[in-house]
């Protein structure tokens, strides 16, 4: 039987994995491929799983708390077999298909991890295992020592057969006990049962006297009943009276006078809070009206300086820019000045040379001197002219400038001072323009707080008036006009309270009650005894009350002795001296049966303890027998370290090449994995009778050292090689590693990818 293909369309967080095993497949993922959780998808569709809650909670605990709630799968897996191909899941589990325990499935076919070593020791099922080898590895049925154990149990015995024991309780040791102690008991009981009857009769007589005496207690109760309520009817009246009085003071309550006082506080604390935030508004608005008015002032400033820009600056700035350029013009004249200067000196010197040359030696260099001279002095005059020209004009400009500063209402002295107005002037329109702006910004600011004080200003009267009115309220609700006038009337009423109070307690205390609805009741409880005729006599209920309590302590000792008697009696169901000779005949009858049980079980023991002798050596010679038995598998993979596996006592051992032997639970944990496996095997041969069939391994040999995980591997691809289907899930890179080495022997490898990737 093999697994032909396995389809995941959706389970649970896994999608789309499609995989046709061969004989040999290693499915290799990391630990969030979702390899387990395609196993339980496999495992889901060949059992129908969670269609069998009870048996899946019991074998497979981890599946069970995985799934609970998910929600319906599409899992298709084929299974080719003798019959032919089956889809799955189909209308019966694969194990009712095959007649197949589940239990068998859950250690032998598919094996995981955590599961390699069967179940614990320590659980329920480890015996039921231990018979499962037996069984199969032995072929003969049943489990024998639990056979044994269990017929010791049924008598009582210790495992030994010797004697009873607390097995269960001492259940059947005690019942022996308990049987012989009865007979003693019986013979002393004999003398008693006149007695009783003794008992019985005084026991009714004083009985009956309880009850003349309980009749007369119940009348004297009645009379005081009466008198009870003649006295509360009249406290009731009283407290009546006290209640018409408090009427009189209408809806006055505590509640209501700490509520005036409350408000009248609120009100003067409205009131200072009021006066204080109209002294912040009126300084705030006359801040504020100082502020704009200052603001205002500048910039009217500012707008007249540059309406003088616009009108009196360019005419200003045109008179100042043509004294500028004569200015300009005389500097440029200015400097031909020094060589004027020097050309006419030198010209004269020239001429005066040549005139002393001329009257010395009689030459015209004098005329030509006196020419050059005279060309230097009418340039030097023109120079002069032009200078003259160039001031006359500057100060021309000048005196209309000063005339014109004049006109306007301002007096400057020279250029300088002009200059310095025009540019102090738009200095100061500029500071003035942001000075005004700055203080209408923050005007602005002011001025939203300033409204904002008008709006808490309007709140507070509003819950002024709110106080006022709730006030208001309080006085028509009361019927009082002042504070004074409420206190004196709550303080008056608070008197009749206290007055009605420490009644209603004389009340409730002479009724035994607690409120006053209880009151009331119990009176009207009492009612029916007013009618009741004679009067209440307080010494005869006493001495009545005395000899009753007399009577029942005399029929409590009489009760007392006689319920000793019943007990006794009652113990062994005895009333007569008839009852009480049946009852000894049938102990000893049953001492005598349970004596031959004893003895039947113990020789019934015996014979099933040498069956299981004989199976235990059954079994061990198979352990030790064909090349498919456990000892030889387990020497293969062990390579040879050890050399055989036999049973003793329960327990599996192990055997060395040298002889030595001891427990498999000394062994290391790796193995281990390798005896169970060897184990597992070993069943499978048996309880198939030569069938193949599928494996599903979930990384059963992580404990395993490199060496020994290569040879349990080498061993599983034989397993496949002689017709089994192997499906090995793993987490270990060193399964997907040997798997490539092996890809040519028939061994493939199937990856999974990250469920979160």
């Amino acid at each position: 039987m093999r697994i032909k293909k396995i389809d995941v369309e959706k389970y649970f967080l896994l999608e789309d994995v499609h995989i046709e095993p061969s004989d040999f497949t290693v499915v290799f993922g990391d630990n969030e491929s979702g390899k387990t959780m395609l196993l339980d998808a496999v495992l889901d569709a060949l059992f129908h799983m969670r269609a069998r809650e009870k048996a899946v909670k019991a074998l497979f605990p981890s599946f069970a708390n995985r799934y609970q709630e998910i929600e319906v799968p599409q899992v298709s897996v084929v299974v080719s077999g003798e019959e032919g191909e089956r889809v799955y899941p189909s209308d019966e589990p694969l194990d009712k298909v095959i007649g197949f325990e589940m239990l068998y499935w859950r250690n032998l076919l598919v094996v995981r991890e955590s599961e390699t070593d069967f179940v614990s020791r320590k659980s329920g099922a480890w015996k039921r295992w231990l018979d499962i080898l037996r069984e199969n590895l032995s072929g003969i049925e049943g489990g024998l020592h639990r056979i044994q154990a269990k017929i010791y149990d049924k008598v009582g015995l210790t495992p030994k057969g010797e004697d009873w024991t607390n097995r269960e309780g001492r259940k059947l040791k005690d019942e022996v006990e308990r049987m012989r102690s009865e007979l003693r008991y019986l013979i002393a009981l004999s003398g008693q049962i006149l007695e009783h009857e003794k008992l019985a009769h005084k026991r009714k007589k004083l009985q009956l006297e309880e009850g003349t005496l309980l009749a007369e207690l119940d009348r004297q109760r009645k009379l005081k009943n009466k008198r009870t309520y003649i006295r509360a009817k009249q406290e009731m009246e009283l407290l009546l009276q006290l209640k018409e009085e408090e009427k009189k003071y209408g809806m006055l309550d505590r509640k209501d006078f700490e509520r005036w006082r409350e408000v009248e506080a609120r009100i003067a604390s409205l009131m200072d809070s009021l006066n204080q935030l109209m002294q912040q508004y009126q300084g705030a608005e006359r801040e504020l009206k100082r502020k704009e008015e200052m603001a205002v002032q500048l910039r009217m400033q500012a707008t007249e300086w540059e309406k003088r820009e616009m009108e009196i600056v360019p005419e200003i700035e045109k008179r100042l820019k043509n004294l500028r350029a004569l200015h300009i013009k005389k500097q440029s004249a200015t400097k031909w000045q020094p060589l004027t200067s020097a050309g006419f000196f030198v010209s004269t010197a020239v001429a005066l040379l040549f005139l002393a040359v001329t009257i010395l030696r009689s030459t015209p260099l004098f005329l030509i001197g006196t020419v050059i001279a005279g060309v230097c002095a009418v340039c030097l005059y023109l120079y002069w002219l032009s200078i003259r020209a160039i001031n006359s004009q500057m100060d021309s400009a000048k005196s209309e400038l000063f005339s014109f500063f004049e006109k306007i209402g301002e007096v400057v002295k020279d250029v300088e001072e002009a200059e310095k107005w025009l540019d102090v002037g738009r200095s100061n329109a500029r500071e003035n323009r942001a000075k005004a702006e700055l203080i209408f910004m923050e005007a602005a600011r002011e001025r939203a707080q300033f409204e904002q004080l008008g709006d808490t200003i309007a709140s507070k009267k509003v819950l002024l008036e709110e106080v006022r009115s709730e006030l208001d309220g309080l006085r028509r609700k009361t019927g009082v006009s002042s504070f004074r006038e409420f206190q004196s009337q709550l303080e008056a009423l608070t008197q009749v309270r206290e007055k009605i109070e420490a009644r209603k307690r004389l009340l409730y205390e002479y009724l035994d009650t607690k409120n006053e609805a209880e009151f009331y009741t119990k009176l009207a409880q009492l009612e029916e005894y007013k009618d009741v005729e004679g009067e209440y006599d307080e010494v005869r209920h006493q001495e009545l009350e005395k000899r009753l309590q007399a009577v029942r302590s005399e029929k409590d000792e009489v009760v007392k002795q006689f319920s000793e008697l019943e007990k006794q009696f009652a113990r062994f169901g005895l009333s007569t001296s008839e009852e009480l000779w049946t009852k000894k005949q049938r102990l000893e009858s049953r001492l005598e049966e349970l004596e031959r049980e004893k003895k039947a079980a113990v020789l019934a023991a015996k014979i099933v303890n040498e069956l299981a002798e004989s199976q235990d050596a059954l079994i061990n010679s198979i352990m030790g027998g064909s090349t498919n038995s456990a000892s030889a598998i387990f020497t293969e993979l062990t390579d040879g370290t050890y050399s055989g596996v036999f049973w003793k006592q329960d327990t599996v051992y192990v055997e060395r090449p040298s002889g030595t032997s001891f427990p498999s639970d000394l062994l290391s944990s790796g193995t281990k994995v390798q005896l169970y496996f060897t184990l597992r095997l070993a069943l499978l041969h048996r309880l198939l009778s030569g069938r193949k069939i599928f494996l599903l391994l979930d990384d059963p040999f992580l404990p395993s050292d490199p060496k020994r995980l290569r040879l349990l591997l080498e061993s599983l691809l034989n397993l496949s090689r002689l017709g089994w289907q192997i499906l090995y899930f793993t987490v270990d890179r060193d399964v997907a590693d040997w798997a490539l080495e092996h890809h040519l022997e028939g061994v493939t490898l199937q990856h999974l990818p990250h469920l979160f990737r």
